[in-house]
């Protein structure tokens, strides 16, 4: 989780973009950055899945989602001159991401189930949720 040196290029193909994030050990530019994110975000998401994740693959699962939200959060904050469809997209990993820490960390969820809490309001979410 590196951060980009100034003046490398993107590592992807021919793409000379100049690179903002480091992914996977790999400088990115903003466009293949994103893409690729969306990619490892999709990978991880548990829903449509029938079998929950082992320990290990959890641990590694929660390392990626992390690597994503702070590559995301720093090209975010130090990119100049980002369209709003780039700040957008930005956005949407660190909510996304957001949304997969807290689901792979609930304790007892069966993934490929319907989400127990889909749609229910939040005195119901409040009575549903586990007592701390």
């Amino acid at each position: 989780m590196g951060e980009a040196m100034a003046g490398q290029t993107c590592s992807v193909g021919a793409c000379r973009d100049l690179g903002v994030a480091v992914l996977g050990e790999q400088t990115l530019c903003l466009e293949h950055f994103v893409a690729r994110c969306y990619e490892q975000l999709g990978e991880v998401d548990p829903r449509g899945r029938a079998i929950p994740a082992g320990a290990l693959q959890l641990a590694a699962q929660m390392a990626r989602v992390e690597e994503c939200s702070t590559q995301a959060l720093r090209v975010s904050l130090t990119t100049d001159r980002l369209s709003n469809l780039e700040r957008g997209r930005l956005l949407d990993l660190l909510l996304w991401a957001g949304e997969l820490y807290v689901l792979l960390r609930r304790p007892g969820v069966r993934y490929g189930q319907p989400d127990v809490w889909e749609g229910a309001r939040i005195e119901e979410r409040q009575a549903m949720a586990p007592e701390s």
